[in-house]
């Protein structure tokens, strides 16, 4: 086929819009259009940017099988083989996923937040209060321990229900560490030292 620089954008702009309505037929056709008309990195690159534009957190299985099967593509087209099974499987999956374009709404939101605030427009967003624990200048000057991290900082939403529950029992031994000024980090520490590895603490 004959390269059509014109026409790639309109191509690609097809591809994008098919996914995003889910005619999987349709994204299909121009992803091998585009593909077998010279314009490869373009499709892989545009498919790369689909997951995080129109999936998301939409659909994290689609999303990520789709990534596995690009980066398949991509390798065998380093190696001057053919990826158009790998290809149709990201084009299908990205196609049938449930769809969200949250990431790209709240980046535009972010922006203009920030904007407004440069502008003088509103005020700067305040730090909240329970950011300040005993990890932060701030928090170590209020006196705050572990008892606030554990109470305050430590807060999940939403909370994965699913977990055995292991804060309690993390709580209590850093309530012990505190108590009895000790640190349970000391052996792990020693060995590090011993072995001439730093520290992950």
């Amino acid at each position: 086929m004959s390269i059509d620089v014109t026409n790639m954008y309109n191509w690609i702009s097809a591809l994008q819009k098919e996914i995003r309505r889910g005619h999987e037929e349709a994204a299909c056709y121009w992803a091998i259009k585009l593909m077998r008309s010279g314009f490869e990195n373009v499709m892989l690159n545009r498919l790369r940017v689909i997951v995080h534009e129109d999936i998301g957190t939409g659909d994290l299985v689609a999303g990520t099988y789709a990534m596995a099967c690009l980066d398949w593509c991509e390798k065998n087209k380093e190696r001057g083989k053919g990826y158009g099974l790998s290809l149709m499987n990201a084009v299908l999956s990205l196609s049938r996923a449930s769809k969200s374009r949250d990431a790209d709404d709240m980046l535009s939101i972010t922006y203009f937040e920030q904007w407004k605030e440069n502008k003088g427009l509103q005020p700067p967003r305040e730090i909240p209060d329970y950011a300040y624990d005993r990890h932060t200048r701030e928090g170590k000057a209020r006196g705050r321990k572990w008892e606030y991290f554990f109470d305050e900082s430590s807060k999940l939403g939403p909370v994965d229900k699913s977990t055995p529950g292991y804060h309690e029992r993390a709580r209590e031994a850093h309530m012990t560490e505190q108590t009895k000024k000790i640190s349970i980090w000391d052996e792990p520490k020693k060995k590090e030292k011993d072995a001439g590895l730093e520290s992950w603490q």
